[in-house]
């Protein structure tokens, strides 16, 4: 590369650093963390999502093609859903560990719980990636008493413990003890009833084993907030030290900005941060 490119180049990393949108920081490491540098952060995430995996595979060659010469792969992976086994269409789908993932969500069709919690003044959303780890031999060998407790659910119905149906409130303020759910599970450190709930689009992905013989396999933790500091990451400060620690590691991902999408036929995602 010319000399004259690598200048060109410095001057349009100068330009998106000063149009970076307030709020959008660089993802730290959080307690428990283990996050491998080349599987972290990156200038620009994109997420495609397809019935089949030849479709994604396809449509990124063809997505690289025109922009082989200014961007350059950092990390990916692929991820999959799980079956949609209901019994409702409500039901969340589960996670490798066999427990509904997805639970809480705040209701996308409220236009104000979205102004509240989702969207920026601008249309956008920040977008939070988190490539989880989960030792699944480890905790496959934990009885389903104790994986319950950890987690404050029941595995068939992801019912909060005590209740019957996953959307139950699990009415936390009448069990300050827990008694019912354990002070430590992840459903008590994690709950946030305010303004400081996140919109979750989880997948599990596969990766094989590593070099030790275990299998690698985990959670690519999606989430949308208006405020990454004052949604994910104060709920994530919560969560140092539960003990599902033990069996899972935050390995990558990074902190993103999702800009509104294009409003016509001249016009394209992102140019808002340009104008």
């Amino acid at each position: 590369m010319r000399l004259s490119h690598l200048a060109d180049y410095a001057v349009v990393l100068m330009t998106a650093a000063a149009r970076r949108p307030a709020g959008l920081t660089r993802m730290p490491r959080f307690p428990d963390d283990d996050l491998d540098d080349d599987r972290t952060h990156g200038d620009l995430l994109l997420t495609i999502n397809a019935h089949r995996r030849d479709t994604v595979v396809h449509a990124l060659r063809e997505l690289l093609r025109p922009v082989r010469g200014a961007l350059a792969i950092r990390w990916t992976i692929d991820g999959f859903l799980s079956a949609d086994r209901g019994p409702t269409p409500h039901n969340a789908r589960r996670n490798l560990f066999g427990f509904r993932d997805g639970t809480s969500n705040p209701e996308v069709s409220d236009p104000a719980a979205m102004k509240q919690l989702i969207w920026t003044p601008e249309g956008g959303t920040f977008q939070v990636v988190r490539v989880i780890r989960m030792h699944v031999e480890f905790w496959d060998r934990v009885g389903l008493r104790e994986q319950e407790t950890m987690i404050g659910r029941t595995r068939d119905t992801g019912a909060p413990l005590g209740g019957t149906r996953e959307t139950q409130d699990p009415r936390l303020e009448d069990d300050p003890k827990g008694e019912r759910i354990a002070t430590d599970a992840h459903i008590r450190l994690a709950h946030d009833a305010g303004d400081g709930r996140i919109l979750r689009r989880g997948f599990n992905y596969h990766r094989g084993f590593d070099a030790a013989g275990q299998l690698d396999q985990g959670l690519i933790f999606v989430a949308f907030n208006q405020d990454i500091e004052r949604q994910f990451a104060t709920v994530q400060k919560r969560l140092a030290g539960e003990p599902m620690t033990d069996y899972i590691t935050p390995v990558g991902g990074g902190y993103f900005y999702a800009p509104p999408g294009a409003r016509g036929a001249n016009d394209w995602v992102g140019s808002g941060l340009f104008s």
